[in-house]
């Protein structure tokens, strides 16, 4: 028996290894969905070396090969027998899936390469972003020609073909073999100006410069794409941030609808979109928003601007949440709480509706510093609640004496029925 303290060598020795043959490590192999858990399984010994390396053992419980970080950079360039070829031999004839993420010196294999033949009938996505030795014109198309999948009927060919970040020289060419319409033809979908430069097909025309590209920004307004060279100039794009260039308009489209920005300062102009107010890059705003019952100018002022003004610039009603600025004659006029401890701004429209003034008294509270009655429908601040308000418990008892609000009266009337009502409970 061993015990904690005894030395690593006497472990080491005590300890079977794990022997298990072929049919039961290709079992193992095919539930590891990391290649690069597989891969350290084929250095084990010739049994797992073995089951790693049969042709469609990857296959039997997975139909995707997604390829990245470290075993991406590993894949060679050799054009008749890449070891990215023998990859796509363990995953199997019924590989759909063929991701491949930001490969230097990945080159593609020749799938009529008559000693070892590639199937790839059941291909549905094939996904090559950030992989810069790969020629779309040479490499791709011609891995996609062999592939046989423009041969398929339209609705089985591929799903997905993303290519951002491939070597695109050569498809500025309208008549070339390479072409944008000649990739589409791999594709089941129809070309949609709206889904530029995303899927199901990332490559398209700059609308300027009639460039090829994989990357670049899409016209806020009519979604037409534009590459990061021409959304660089004024001329040609109206930019609608001013803290990044990822929200723009056609500058000289007539056909473009045209879009505000997310945000505008009507003091200083400052623009800025949804994601820069989000990570904070940009400043907060505060809007003429108004209440329910009145509402604003829906006019944005930046922090800065507001806190660079003598006095304070908007108003907020703390029992309506109404907010309105100053500027645009929109907001009512206003009053603070009677509670001198308390610092809360109430509106007029709140007053009118009687949901702040006290009953008793006719003074302004707001809702922290006053109590609502829901028997007799009234609203007491704290001293006149202790004073004069004098419901009972046994809200259903006939001999109790409950005050009820007296209808089409003043203020003053009220609050003489009130303390008769008091006067006749104490006695």
């Amino acid at each position: 028996m061993l015990f904690p303290d005894d030395n690593d060598a006497t472990m080491a020795a005590q300890v079977a290894p794990l022997e298990v043959d072929e049919s039961v490590a290709s079992l193992i192999v095919a539930h590891l969905p990391d290649i690069r858990d597989r891969l350290a399984l084929a250095c084990v010994s010739k049994v797992w070396r073995s089951a790693a390396g049969s042709p469609g053992c990857w296959g039997l419980h997975h139909d995707s090969l997604v390829v990245e970080g470290a075993v991406a950079e590993r894949l060679s360039n050799d054009a008749v027998a890449p070891n990215l070829k023998q990859l796509i031999v363990y995953a199997g004839d019924e590989l759909r899936v063929l991701e491949i993420h930001s490969s230097a010196l990945c080159g593609l294999p020749i799938l009529r390469y008559v000693p070892q033949p590639v199937c790839l009938s059941f291909l549905q996505v094939l996904d090559l972003r950030g992989c810069k030795a790969l020629s779309v014109e040479f490499d791709v198309s011609w891995f996609l020609k062999c592939a046989d999948i423009h041969t398929r009927p339209k609705e089985n060919r591929l799903d997905r073909l993303m290519l951002g970040g491939c070597d695109l020289d050569g498809l500025d060419e309208a008549e070339s073999s390479s072409s944008l319409v000649s990739l589409w033809t791999y594709i089941r979908h129809e070309p949609d100006v709206e889904k530029s430069l995303q899927a199901p097909f990332d490559l398209c025309q700059c609308t300027n410069c009639d460039c090829i590209i994989g990357e670049g920004g899409q016209c806020k307004g009519c979604k037409h794409p534009y590459c990061s060279q021409c959304v660089e100039y004024d001329e040609v794009v109206l930019k609608l941030c001013d803290y990044c260039d990822k929200e723009f308009v056609c500058a000289d489209r007539e056909e473009c609808p045209g879009e505000h920005p997310y945000m505008s300062c009507s003091i200083c102009d400052l623009e800025f979109c949804e994601a820069c107010s989000n990570n904070h890059t940009a400043p907060g705003c505060l809007i003429c928003s108004g209440s329910d019952t009145r509402e604003g100018c829906w006019d944005a002022i930046c922090l800065p601007c507001e806190e660079g003004k003598d006095e304070r610039y908007f108003v907020m009603c703390d029992a309506c949440d109404g907010f309105w600025c100053k500027g645009c004659g929109t907001a009512p006029e206003y009053g603070y709480c009677s509670n001198d401890e308390c610092y809360s701004t109430l509106c007029d429209d709140c007053n009118e509706r009687g949901s702040t003034d006290c009953c008793a008294c006719d003074d302004i509270f707001c809702k922290e510093c006053s109590t609502y009655c829901e028997k007799c429908d009234e609203r007491y601040c704290e001293p006149c609640n202790d004073r004069w308000h004098k419901c009972t418990t046994d809200w259903e008892s006939e001999t109790s004496y409950v005050y009820k609000p007296i209808s089409h009266e003043s203020k003053g009337v009220r609050l003489r029925a009130l303390r008769g009502f008091a006067l006749r409970a104490n006695s």
